[in-house]
């Protein structure tokens, strides 16, 4: 059984590039904003309240973030109902909180720990927060999307 495996390990083969074309889709069936003002123009034109996926804190102590990304968007961002919930009742901003988010959405180091969701009515004001969100199913990413959807 070793000698296979280490065979194996050891082939001289090209990565898979459909496959890492594949990973950088994870998430892409949802229709990102990148910034507070795209989210909130959108909100208003559809009067949908925006779900806000913060990324990171800045100034956080999180050490594996680009870990946590990838794996949100591999994960609850590729289960179904999430994705049709957040696609169909709201407008997914994907954005990392800096310094000035901290006083107005209480987004700070310690007080909201990544990944999490907050959640904002067209004029930007706080309806809920989401934060700890797990990574390993779908029903608390979807029961906080459909309780406030």
């Amino acid at each position: 059984m070793i000698p296979l495996l280490m065979a194996l390990l050891v082939q001289d083969r090209p990565p898979d590039l459909d496959l890492q074309g594949g990973a950088a889709k994870c998430g892409s069936e949802i229709p990102w904003t990148e910034s507070l003002e795209e989210a909130q123009a959108r909100a208003k034109e559809t009067g949908r309240p925006i779900a806000w996926w913060v990324t990171r804190v800045d100034g956080s102590t999180m050490d594996r973030i680009r870990v946590l990304d990838k794996y949100m968007l591999a994960g609850p961002f590729m289960m179904p109902r999430v994705v049709d919930l957040l696609r169909d009742r709201f407008v997914p901003l994907r954005l990392a909180a800096d310094g000035s988010h901290r006083e107005a959405y209480g987004i700070a180091p310690g007080a909201f720990i990544e990944p999490g969701l907050v959640f904002l009515d067209p004029d930007l004001k706080a309806l809920h927060r989401a934060d700890r969100l797990t990574t390993f199913s779908e029903r608390p990413a979807h029961r906080s999307l459909q309780a406030k959807a």
